[in-house]
């Protein structure tokens, strides 16, 4: 059996939403002479699972150590049908979003791993967070509504 081509690949991200007085954490990020935000996570393994994959994800973009507590929603992202499609065509990536707080430190500020735009990991005001670049832009949105208290749909599509 021939192994698929890399175009029909699904990569399986999970984020990490961490809040903490007022604050989420944020990934830092500079490219093409801008600064903008993601959540802390990745892409999982082949073999390892979702936890797995959030936990040592996060260790190696921010230096803590993390508690999973629940999944908030899951998103979609297919590059060509968004604003990025110029670079981003070929990218179909499920994003699966998990309520998060610290459990601990590996070395407090050390980040051992950092993804090849980060520039820094900040605790960025969850009041701000409809003026901050974060991406994608349905977390602006989302993230402060889940934690108001709206749940709304667990699934919520093909988002930018």
């Amino acid at each position: 059996m021939k192994p698929p081509s890399q175009g029909n690949i699904v990569r399986t991200s999970a984020k990490a939403v961490i809040t903490s007085k007022g604050s989420i954490l944020l990934i830092k990020r500079h490219s093409e002479g801008e600064d903008w935000y993601t959540l802390p996570g990745g892409g999982q393994n082949k073999f390892e699972t979702l936890e797995s994959a959030l936990i040592r994800e996060c260790a190696e973009e921010t230096g803590y150590v993390i508690k999973i507590n629940e999944m908030m929603f899951v998103g979609e992202y297919i590059g060509k049908n968004h604003e990025f499609s110029g670079k981003d065509s070929d990218i179909h990536q499920i994003d699966l979003h998990f309520l998060c707080e610290i459990g601990g430190t590996n070395e407090p500020g050390v980040v051992t791993v950092p993804d090849d735009t980060q520039v820094a990991v900040e605790w960025v005001d969850t009041g701000k967070l409809g003026e901050t670049p974060l991406y994608p832009k349905y977390l602006r949105k989302r993230i402060p509504e889940y934690l108001a208290g709206e749940r709304g749909k667990i699934y919520i599509g093909d988002l930018n």
